[in-house]
């Protein structure tokens, strides 16, 4: 067992010196394009769009060389940074700032109001490396502003080593005691953002609200922090939030504080906290980013450890995300790739991969009505008090504005995954009691592929169900070792509260899988195998209706499901970011969202989660 203990820490030590790629499940292919077969059709489609509006009105030039006698109209006669204070920021002005240029200073912008169509923008101009914004505070700070766009700057943190001194943010947008007031559509996008290490008490990208009482709902509509980088900071990467200053504790609020919040397409690495996360917001997604190397932090944790994190929200998507070797600031807690923390609701966790992380590769505290769906996770190390690959608990908070039905754990689903990789001692599967309250209620565990590759099956547990953490559903599951003669199952839920009616029976604690197969209903254990799927052949794709269709011949071998992906090189390598879906036929559909070339990956998966050849193909619309 140490030899394989040691051959996990190296899996580990690898991925902390992984790059962009970090977590990719996907192989290195890169292949000539010519040898991949090309579509094209007559589409309507329009060009892609922007991710923000573009200003349309003044623009002001600003570069390090600048005049500050000149009016600043053109790049041939920009303003000096100190210039920016005293601009007119109406509705339609641009403020561009010389790329390779550096700039040492802050930007603040009070109630800078721009138009839903028409915002106020600060970005760059010119060629070269995005303009650096450097200062020893918070470089760029913003309070309550509308319809304002930040893009394509680099943001430089002098901080502090933590814990002296007060905490500093990269761009750091407040809305304190706004009373009745309203704020919408506030973009960030393609920005650069960081400072010293892990060490320092700086934030990547803060968005806050902060008031006496809970009674504001709605303060912000429309944010968009889209496509930045965050790196190299002791804090957490980034993050919207709302202080309540009156509760017993100020991050529990109301859950529309914060609506339509979108973190998509972000890169978070090498952090001291939590990669990202949004409490108090609702109808919001955490999509296609890459986060690792969080939880870096060596000493006092503040505001918790991992990877991404819903906390007090509801109505989110977390999808298409890779998440890996996130740490636990040596707090023991927590550290897992994604966190559906506590008073939450009608969160999906889907399509994601999350692998070598300190903790569990999922986990949720106290929530409802959620899914936790189609995700790759393995070789999770379980190290902390998230001892499962995928663990579900009821920890929580008391506070006046939780409701009392969300103290527990209540129509969670967990379907349709891949759980892998599982250490000595811990579990695949895990619900557990912490301080919530027991009428845990109609959640399931189904569909799921659990396979153990190690060599001693008496040494985890397959599922590990807590007194007084009743789970209501194991259903048709498939289950995977290399040898089947020893499957421990612990499962303390009454009979009284699994689903009987449809012949499961309550388990009888025995080391041998029929005796888990009765409570598991349709469930099946298989020798484990290495089998890969062959390539996909003959594709046939089609355009109608606005719809895109492939189709292939049936690789050779044990095919479980086909994961396809989309991307705009040939040679880029895929991974989870770029994922379109999954499908267990020899097809797969989709709406192209704009003209242009697509590049689609179909990659077989084996039952077990072995990966086959990819068949590429290029489609022009």
């Amino acid at each position: 067992m140490r030899q394989k203990f040691k051959f996990f820490t190296a899996v580990v030590l690898i991925c902390i010196l992984w790059t962009a790629t970090a977590c990719s499940a996907a192989g290195q292919q890169k292949p000539d394009e010519t040898d991949i077969m090309e579509y094209s059709f007559t589409t309507g489609l329009l060009s892609k769009k922007e991710a923000y509006p573009i200003s349309v009105g003044t623009t002001y030039y600003i570069a390090s060389g600048g005049d500050v006698s000149a009016d600043g109209l053109t790049p041939e006669s920009p303003m000096p940074f100190s210039q920016v204070a005293t601009l007119p920021l109406t509705p339609g002005v641009s403020v561009l700032f010389k790329r390779g240029d550096k700039f040492i200073g802050q930007i603040i912008l009070n109630d800078v109001i721009g138009q839903d169509n028409n915002p106020v923008t600060f970005a760059s101009y010119g060629e070269g490396a995005k303009p650096v914004i450097e200062f020893a505070g918070n470089p760029v700070a913003i309070s309550k502003c509308s319809n304002l766009v930040v893009r394509d700057l680099t943001i430089s943190v002098i901080g502090i080593e933590r814990p002296d001194g007060p905490s500093r943010r990269g761009i750091y947008c407040t809305y304190n005691n706004v009373g009745a007031n309203k704020y919408r559509n506030l973009y960030i996008v393609n920005n650069t953002v960081y400072s010293g290490g892990t060490t320092v008490n700086v934030f990547g990208i803060s968005i806050t609200h902060s008031a006496p009482t809970a009674g504001s709902c709605d303060v912000l509509t429309g944010l968009y922090v889209l496509g930045n980088e965050v790196y190299n900071i002791g804090r957490s990467g980034i993050v919207c939030q709302s202080y309540i200053s009156s509760q017993t504790n100020p991050n529990v609020g109301r859950t529309d504080i914060f609506r339509n919040v979108h973190f998509d397409r972000n890169t978070v690495r090498d952090a001291g906290q939590i990669g990202m996360w949004i409490a108090n917001g609702t109808t919001c997604t955490m999509n296609r980013n890459l986060v690792y190397n969080t939880g870096m932090f060596k000493g006092k944790s503040l505001e918790g450890a991992g990877g991404m994190m819903a906390l007090n929200s509801e109505d989110i998507d977390i999808m298409y995300n890779e998440s890996c070797n996130n740490r636990d600031a040596t707090g023991g807690y927590d550290a897992m790739a994604i966190d559906i923390d506590w008073n939450t609701n009608n969160i999906d966790v889907r399509y994601n991969h999350a692998s070598g992380n300190m903790g569990g590769g999922i986990g949720t505290m106290s929530c409802s009505n959620s899914f936790i769906r189609n995700n790759r996770v393995e070789n999770n190390e379980c190290a902390t008090n998230m001892s499962a690959q995928i663990q579900v608990s009821d920890f929580t908070v008391r506070d006046s504005l939780i409701p009392v039905d969300r103290y527990a754990v209540r129509n969670v689903h967990v379907t349709d995954n891949l759980i892998t990789g599982t250490p000595d001692g811990k579990s695949m599967f895990r619900a557990q009691k912490f301080n919530g309250d027991p009428t845990w209620q109609k959640n399931e565990f189904t569909r799921n592929r659990v396979v153990y590759a190690g060599e001693n099956a008496d040494s985890i547990n397959w599922i590990f169900v807590d007194i007084d953490a009743p789970w209501y559903k194991f259903a048709d599951n498939r289950y995977f070792a290399g040898d089947t003669s020893v499957f421990k199952c612990i499962d303390n839920t009454p009979a009284a509260q699994i689903n009987g009616h449809e012949g499961a029976e309550a388990c009888q604690f025995s080391k041998t899988f029929p005796s888990w197969a009765k409570r598991d209903a349709g469930s099946t254990l298989s020798v484990l195998n290495s089998a890969v799927p062959g390539k996909p052949s003959k594709p046939v794709v089609t355009y109608e209706n606005g719809e895109l269709k492939i189709s292939w011949k049936k690789s050779d071998g044990r095919v479980w499901l086909y994961n396809v992906y989309s991307t705009e090189t040939a040679a880029e390598t895929v991974d989870y970011r770029c994922m379109l879906g999954q499908t267990r036929s020899e097809s797969f559909a989709f709406k192209p969202e704009h003209k242009g070339v697509y590049y689609i990956t179909v990659r077989p998966e084996s039952e077990t989660g072995n990966y086959g050849e990819d068949l590429k193909i290029k489609i022009i619309v």
